[in-house]
């Protein structure tokens, strides 16, 4: 062989080794990736949980796992050796992952089984579901995890024969606990803080889910999440720092709104229904716009009733807001009222009637002026209240809760009224008032209303640019939560006092309201509650009437 042939030979067999190297570096990744795809792979096998008797897994749970998680953990045990009593399987904080080991998971462990679950289950519901190899018990809500096991012990005890128990690979036992909040679609931030019951009609349920550390740019996020699966808006408000929204896909109501001064969302679902009465902002002025305060009357037994609640705005249309109706004895002097103010041989016609919460002294008017009068001698468009949910007070048993709930529909609905539920941050446009609910029960969050004035709505009615805040009985540990959610934004011209000045709302509440002109539902100051001599004294205030001195009517506009 001459060298020129040598020398080529030579650079053949390079440029051989070369190509070997490469296409073997290129087997060694497709391998490695192949390899790492089968190691990553959630592909679902079938999983032996017992054999002889025995457990082959352990229980995960996440590493830093709370309390409801540890107790579930070892409920789970706990039921597994009443099925299996030689098994004694371990509950092991998340570590290092293991593709191909059984083992149950308990909650989001943070392993790719458990994530995968969690990309796709809805805020409502709980599962368990063979992933690869894990059976993974998941939910939201930490204390449907416990609903989930006895879910799968029932399935364990059926499935258990001769100390063996295989779960197939498509093992899949997922169930709605509740239908609203499950149609929440899932929000991407902040810190899940709790979910309740919230205030309904008689006949719906509603549930609400809080989350903390969020931000109005993750609320904007949410609501263009909200119109990309279907849901259409029925009202948008903002108060203040404070964005609200109501949407509906034809099958579930949602409203959400963000408080910016607490970086909270709050997103309540429930069945799709009417949410407000129809906007009247087209109206014909016919007379001044007036607030009237109810004075104090005598009841047949000759006790003075000092402690009612009742006040009517006339607007200029000609038709009235009723905000709450005093007690039954109220009845007669409310619709003498209305009578004097509407023109003869009309129908008395009232827009809207507010009621605050279900005390004898705000609602029972209503329920009076049903027994006495006629759809023929007044006629109310709408009625809106929220007396909180059954589940979350103790004053009264739910049954009855459910019958003072229904007592309001009905004496409404005599008149030919529409019920609505008040929802914080709705708003209404009725004639020359723009009417606004700023505070509901369901603010209370999770703390149980112990005393039903805990319960009571606040609503802001503004006419003419004069703000008018209506307070009903919202009491101290209430308006601490109010001022939190609005402060300054709380500044109005008129405030009626809380409580009828007994242990209404904080001093501070009023200081933020800076009004000009207070209402006194009561017979007196009651000298011996010290935040109202502060507020007898606030300088902003030009005037006080009480009602122990009568009833006083005020123009707030006229014709």
């Amino acid at each position: 062989m001459n060298n020129r042939k040598f020398k080529l030979s030579l650079y053949l067999v390079a440029m051989l080794l070369v190509l070997s190297t490469l296409l073997c570096a290129c087997n060694s990744k497709s391998d490695d990736k192949e390899l790492g795809e089968e190691q990553g792979s959630l592909a679902n096998v079938d999983i032996t949980l017992f054999k002889d008797g025995l457990s082959q897994f352990d229980i995960i749970i996440p590493e830093n796992a709370t309390e409801e998680e540890e107790k579930a953990a070892n409920l789970l045990k706990e039921r597994l050796k009443s099925t299996a009593k030689d098994s004694d399987p371990a509950i092991k904080n998340a570590d290092k992952h293991v593709a191909d080991k059984v083992e149950i998971l308990i909650g989001n462990t943070g392993y790719p089984e458990s994530e995968t679950i969690y990309n796709e289950l809805g805020y409502g519901e709980f599962t368990v579901k063979v992933v690869g190899y894990k059976l993974v018990i998941a939910s939201r809500f930490e204390e449907y995890l416990s609903e989930a096991i006895f879910e799968l012990y029932t399935h364990v005890r059926m499935q258990y024969k001769d100390g063996s128990l295989v779960m197939k690979a498509d093992t899949d036992i997922t169930m709605v606990h509740s239908p609203n909040i499950n149609a929440i679609p899932i929000y991407q931030d902040g810190n899940f803080e709790y979910t309740q019951e919230v205030g309904t009609l008689s006949n719906t349920t509603a549930n609400q889910i809080t989350f903390n550390q969020t931000t109005q740019e993750a609320f904007d996020a949410y609501k263009k999440v909200l119109a990309d699966e279907g849901f259409e808006v029925i009202q948008t408000n903002t108060i203040g720092k404070n964005d609200f929204i109501t949407v509906s896909n034809g099958k579930k109501l949602i409203t959400a709104y963000h408080l910016g001064l607490l970086g909270q969302t709050r997103i309540i679902a429930e069945n799709d229904r009417d949410f407000a009465h129809p906007d009247t902002a087209d109206y014909n002025s016919v007379n001044d716009t007036t607030l009237w305060q109810l004075g104090l009357q005598w009841e047949r037994e000759n006790d003075l009733v000092y402690r009612m609640n009742a006040y009517v705005i006339k607007l200029a249309d000609g038709r009235f807001i009723l905000h709450d109706t005093g007690t039954r004895a109220a009845a007669p002097y409310i619709y003498d009222y209305l009578r004097q103010n509407t023109p003869a041989g009309e129908k008395i016609k009232v827009a809207a009637v507010i009621i605050s919460h279900p005390h004898t002294d705000h609602m029972y008017g209503l329920l009076d002026m049903a027994k006495l009068y006629t759809k023929d001698q007044i006629e109310i468009e709408a009625a809106y209240f929220n007396f909180g949910a059954k589940s979350m007070q103790n004053n009264y048993t739910p049954a009855r809760l459910g019958e003072l709930i229904k007592e309001c529909e009905t004496a409404a609905e005599t008149f030919g009224a529409k019920c609505y539920v008040a929802r914080t941050g709705m708003k209404l446009q009725i004639s020359n008032a723009t009417v606004e609910f700023m505070w509901t029960a369901d603010d209370n969050g999770t703390t149980i209303i112990e005393e039903y004035n805990d319960a009571s709505i606040v609503t802001r009615i503004t006419v003419n640019n004069q703000k008018m805040l209506f307070l009903g009985d919202h009491t101290e540990d209430p308006s601490i939560i109010s001022m939190s959610m609005y402060q300054e934004e709380l500044k109005s011209d008129i405030v009626t006092v809380a409580h009828h000045g007994m242990s209404g709302a904080e001093i501070e509440f009023y200081e933020l309201v800076q009004p000009s002109i207070v209402f006194w539902p009561n017979r007196w100051y009651e000298e011996d509650y010290s935040r109202n001599e502060k507020l007898r004294k606030m300088e902003c205030v030009k005037k006080h009437y009480l009602a122990g001195d009568g009833d006083v009517e005020i123009t707030l506009q006229t014709k």
